[in-house]
């Protein structure tokens, strides 16, 4: 599959960049495993505590990880992170416009 991408793939792929980013960025999770994640994060580095607190960021480190999926150069490795990172935070911004947010 590498080099070619169909669309739904890059629909699920994007889906899942999506929910990622929010999890990390704003759910609790079961047990409230994300918050202890955070609250640990927030006392060791501040910096990064900003940066998992944020849903574009999340995007960016998520849809990196699902572009190698992909990939078989880093010319497509790098347009295909960006198009999982911009594609999530459209659909981020679709819920919200509808009222829909998750959290």
């Amino acid at each position: 599959m590498k080099g070619n991408i169909d669309p739904a793939w890059f629909v699920i792929t994007t889906f899942a960049v999506w929910r990622l980013s929010s999890l990390f960025a704003r759910e609790e999770g079961p047990g409230g495993m994300f918050n202890k994640i955070r609250a640990i994060t927030a006392r060791i580095s501040k910096p990064i505590w900003d940066g998992m607190i944020c849903m574009w960021c999340n995007s960016i480190w998520f849809g990196m990880i699902a572009a190698l999926f992909f990939a078989h150069s880093f010319a497509v490795w790098f347009i295909l992170f960006l198009g999982f990172s911009a594609a999530s935070l459209l659909f981020e911004a679709l819920m919200q416009f509808l009222g829909l947010r998750m959290v």
